[in-house]
């Protein structure tokens, strides 16, 4: 996100009928759409599987966090809404044994599934 504040500082410098401004623009507006898609998509995710993720990212070191701050903090809230929806909705009414299942409600993403991303070596 920084370099596309570089790029609009950049940009603020052209013409506006300057031929680059118009490139600049148009891909300013292109970074932006794949960001705002890669960042949905992160989010969908953490919906998806707050309470695993929050689990794995606990067993990690500082440094190899892969969550930022707002994004913990996003899951943190979704997980206490949804655990007080389900509470209010469902649990109130189930049997005290059906109550503490909470590790049976944790949903795993399949580790085995087919990712279309390569790693870049340390």
């Amino acid at each position: 996100m920084g370099q596309v504040a570089h790029m609009e500082e950049n940009i603020k410098d052209l013409d506006k009928n300057d031929f680059r401004y118009v490139i600049h623009k148009m891909e300013l507006e292109r970074i932006r759409y794949i960001m705002a898609g890669y960042l949905r998509c992160r989010l969908q995710k953490i919906e998806t599987f707050s309470k695993y993720i929050l689990d794995e990212e606990s067993k990690r070191k500082q440094d190899e966090k892969r969550l930022s701050p707002e994004e913990i903090k996003f899951a943190q809230e979704y997980i206490e809404c949804t655990e007080e929806y389900f509470h209010q909705v469902a649990l109130q009414y189930m049997p005290n044994m059906q109550r503490s299942d909470t590790d049976q409600r944790v949903v795993r993403p399949n580790l085995m599934s087919h990712v279309f991303i390569r790693q870049n070596i340390r």
